[in-house]
C-alpha cells in the first residue's frame, strides 16, 4: 500500500467519522457502523501517539491511526503482515513535529512492571492544578462491564480516566511513556494487530563548531568576519535520533588557513565520527572542535594510500604543501620512482606519522637515475616523517643508476627528522648492462659488487652522506640484489 493511499484513507476515515457524528444529532446511529464499514478489509492497525507533537504542522491531532490491507489475493501479500510505516518530520502529508524539540524516533510504549497494572501501557495526563502548578498523573483506558474499551461517541476514540476523579479524557490529551526499546521499522504489523507506538522527543539541539588554531592567529571568512582560536564558526541542527553526524567536514572556509579535521575535544584527540545526544532535560549544545592550520591550500594526507600517491606525485612543485594526519599502510599501492630530471621542492609536515609498506616499481628503465625523492631541491621542506619497510623493484633494459632515497641533496633544503627503516631493492638487468654506481671490485682475487653507495647520491658513499646529513636517519636492514 502506497503512502499516498494511506493518506487518502485517513481523509476518508475523517470524513466518515464527521458524517456519522453529524448524523448522530439527527437521531441516527453513529460512530461504529460507518467506521467498521470503511475498515471492513483493513486488518493491520497502527496507533501513533505524537506525545506533544502535531501531525502535518497545522493540526491539533496528536494521535494518528493508520489501517492497512493485507489481501491474500494481492501480489504484495505477506503472511507476516504489512510493513510498519514510519512517520518522520520529512514524511509527505503526515510529518510530525514539536516546537523546540527534535524527534528522536518511534518507541514501544513502557508498561508497568508489577502490581495490578503489570503489563499495561503507561498512559499519562498533564494538567495545571488550582494553584497553577503543572502536574502529571497516570491514567487508564475506561472499560465497560465486558472489559472492552469505552469509546467517545463523537470522536470515536478511546476514553481515559484519572484515578478517583469523575472526569473522562479523550485520547488527544494523553501521552504514552516511551520504553527504551526503539521500534524496529523493518518489522511487520500482523493481521488483527493493533500496534501502539509513541514518539520520543528531546530538546532541539545545535552542533556548535569552534575553531582550534595557533594562538594569536586571526583569520577572516569570505564576508570579512574575523575568527581566532576558540571562536564559534557555525551551528548545525542536531536533528532527529540518538546520534548525529556533522553535515560537513569543513565548517567554513577561512582565508589564510586550511581545515584539517574535527574533533570531540579541544585537545584534538578524539576524531568526530558521530555525536551522541547529551542526556538530561535541558542539555547543552554539543561542541565540535575544528582544527585549522596556518596557510592556504594545504593537502591533508589521511590514512588513504591514494593520498600518499598524490603527495609523492606532487613533490616537484614548490607550491604544494602536505600535512600528514595519520599513519598510512600503503601495502596495496605501488608507486613510481623519480628520475634525475625531477627536483622536489614541496613542503611536507609529517607530524611524527609513519608511512609503511611502500612499494616502488619501474619497468623498462634505461640511462637514468632513479630514487624515491629524486633530486632534493633548495626549497624542499620536510619535518618529522617516518618511512617504514620500503621495497623497490626495477626491470631495466639498459644501464641505470639507483640511489634509493635521493639522487642528490641541495644544502639549502630544510629536512628536520626523516627516519627510514628497512629498504629492500631488487634490480633485474641484462647481463651486458650495469647499475653503474655499483662497481665491481676485486676482493681476494674475486670480483664483488661495491654496494657502498646506492642509498644516496651526491657523496662518495652512503656512510659519508649520513654523517654529513644526520637529519636523515636510515635504520634496519638495507638490501640490494642485482639479477641478470
Amino acid at each position: 500500500m502506497t503512502k499516498k493511499l494511506k493518506v487518502y484513507l485517513l481523509i476518508i476515515l475523517t470524513a466518515v467519522c464527521a458524517a456519522c457524528a453529524f448524523a448522530g444529532f439527527a437521531g441516527c446511529k453513529i460512530g461504529r457502523p460507518g467506521r467498521e464499514q470503511v475498515l471492513k478489509d483493513y486488518k493491520a492497525h497502527v496507533t501513533y501517539y505524537s506525545n506533544g507533537g502535531f501531525f502535518n504542522g497545522s493540526t491539533t491531532i496528536t494521535v494518528r491511526d493508520l489501517y492497512f490491507k493485507n489481501d491474500p489475493g494481492s501480489e504484495s501479500y505477506n503472511v507476516n503482515g504489512v510493513p510498519f510505516f514510519e512517520i518522520t518530520d520529512e514524511t509527505t502529508g503526515m510529518k510530525v513535529n514539536r516546537e523546540g524539540y527534535d524527534l528522536v524516533g518511534w518507541y514501544m510504549p513502557a508498561t508497568y512492571k508489577d502490581g495490578e497494572n503489570a503489563g499495561k501501557i503507561m498512559y499519562t495526563y498533564t494538567y495545571t492544578d488550582a494553584k497553577g502548578q503543572e502536574r502529571t498523573e497516570a491514567v487508564f483506558p475506561v472499560l465497560d462491564a465486558n472489559g472492552n474499551t469505552v469509546t467517545d461517541i463523537e470522536a470515536d476514540r478511546p476514553v481515559f480516566a484519572r484515578a478517583g476523579v469523575d472526569e473522562q479524557l479523550t485520547e488527544d490529551k494523553i501521552r504514552v511513556i516511551p520504553s527504551d526499546v526503539k521500534l524496529d521499522s523493518t518489522r511487520r504489523v500482523a493481521d488483527d494487530e493493533n500496534l501502539i507506538v509513541c514518539a520520543k522527543w528531546a530538546p532541539a539541539l545545535k552542533i556548535v563548531y569552534k575553531l582550534v588554531c595557533e594562538e594569536g592567529k586571526t583569520y577572516t571568512d569570505e564576508d570579512g568576519n574575523e575568527y581566532k582560536n576558540g571562536s564559534e564558526l557555525r551551528q548545525d541542527n542536531f536533528g532527529k535520533g540518538e546520534t548525529s553526524s556533522p553535515t560537513s567536514l569543513e565548517p567554513i572556509k577561512l582565508n589564510g588557513a586550511s581545515f584539517v579535521r574535527s574533533y570531540l575535544d579541544s585537545e584534538l584527540t578524539t576524531v568526530v565520527e558521530s555525536i551522541a545526544r547529551p542526556a538530561g532535560d535541558e542539555p547543552e549544545n554539543p561542541v565540535v572542535y575544528s582544527h585549522y592550520i596556518d596557510g592556504d591550500d594545504w593537502t591533508i594526507v589521511t590514512n588513504d594510500p591514494d593520498k600518499v600517491a598524490e603527495m609523492f606525485n606532487g613533490l616537484g612543485s614548490a607550491g604544494n604543501k602536505y600535512y600528514l594526519l595519520s599513519d598510512v599502510d600503503c601495502g596495496a599501492k605501488t608507486f613510481s620512482l623519480k628520475n634525475q630530471n625531477i627536483t622536489v621542492n614541496a613542503t611536507v609536515q609529517g607530524n611524527g606519522k609513519t608511512i609503511s609498506n611502500l612499494k616502488f616499481a619501474v619497468t623498462g628503465a634505461t640511462r637514468n637515475y632513479f630514487s624515491i625523492f629524486g633530486n632534493i631541491g633548495a626549497s624542499f621542506k620536510l619535518s618529522d616523517l617516518k618511512l617504514k619497510n620500503i621495497t623497490i623493484d626495477i626491470t631495466a633494459r639498459g644501464d641505470i643508476r639507483l640511489y634509493a632515497i635521493c639522487n642528490g641533496l641541495d644544502a639549502s633544503a630544510s629536512i628536520e627528522g626523516l627516519e627510514i627503516s628497512g629498504i629492500t631493492a631488487h634490480v633485474k638487468i641484462p647481463v651486458e648492462n650495469r647499475v653503474t654506481n655499483v662497481q665491481l671490485k676485486k676482493q681476494d682475487g674475486t670480483e664483488e659488487e661495491d654496494k657502498s653507495q646506492w642509498l644516496f647520491g651526491g657523496s662518495d658513499n652512503d656512510e659519508q652522506f649520513q654523517i654529513k646529513n644526520p637529519q636523515i636517519k636510515v635504520t634496519g636492514e638495507t638490501t640490494l640484489t642485482i639479477e641478470n
